[in-house]
């Protein structure tokens, strides 16, 4: 996004840093046009919950680089995030990584569906049409969508897509999202077990995994019918 005048940000200790851009020449007319009226937007690392409510959490200590967009390899154009890839300058881009959020282990990111939905970050929707990266018609699909005020769950946008996973977690949430469809799952007490005697659920694992589903081809699960699996793919986090 450096043609749209993309600056090398540092983020360190605040919490609602403000992001200044030069405006989509699509909403410059003539007269403005040689000024480039600067656009921002404020982001959050992340919020955690407070007895007064919920509470912005500061950039961490060395959040210094540049937002992009992101399309993970192999799922459909509705995945695309944007990201904050830490690094000094836009030419060290490539040697740089991606800013994680320090509970989950996922990069941080501004999702599509976000960035379509909610007027905030309208900012980011007029860009990403500039360069050409989004289409008036996978916009149109996303407002389609049923409206969501908060993704806090893992967003999968193909039923194999890897996503980090808590062991110790009493309940999954996830979404599914498609452009014609959006859900939300919830599964109960996931990888926890009953303890008859105490009449309590507990859990046995501690530790951070990157998992994914899998559609079972083992014959017990035949007369079944389709049937899931959840796979360990690589740990994150050891207990």
């Amino acid at each position: 996004m450096s043609q749209l005048g993309q600056e090398v940000y540092d983020l360190s200790g605040f919490s609602h840093p403000s992001l200044s851009f030069r405006s989509p020449v699509s909403q410059i007319n003539s007269k403005e046009a040689s000024a480039k009226l600067p656009s921002a937007i404020s982001v959050t690392y992340r919020r955690q919950k407070t007895k007064n409510g919920l509470k912005a959490v500061p950039f961490p200590k060395g959040t210094t680089g540049v937002l992009y967009i992101h399309l993970p390899s192999g799922y459909p154009d509705i995945s695309a995030q944007i990201r904050f890839r830490i690094c000094h300058t836009l030419a060290g881009f490539n040697e740089g990584r991606d800013l994680c959020h320090d509970i989950t282990g996922e990069p941080w990111n501004v999702s599509l569906y976000s960035i379509v939905r909610f007027p905030v970050y309208s900012v980011f929707s007029q860009m990403l049409l500039e360069e050409g990266l989004i289409d008036v018609d996978l916009i149109s699909d996303i407002r389609n969508l049923p409206l969501l005020r908060a993704i806090r769950s893992s967003c999968l946008y193909a039923l194999n897509q890897p996503f980090n996973l808590d062991l110790a977690l009493d309940t999954l949430y996830l979404c599914l999202m498609t452009r014609s469809s959006l859900e939300r799952i919830r599964m109960n007490h996931i990888l926890r077990h009953q303890c008859l005697a105490k009449g309590i659920w507990q859990a046995p694992y501690t530790g951070r995994v990157r998992a994914r589903f899998e559609l079972s081809t083992l014959p017990e699960h035949v007369e079944l019918g389709p049937t899931l699996l959840l796979r360990f793919v690589d740990i994150i986090k050891p207990a």
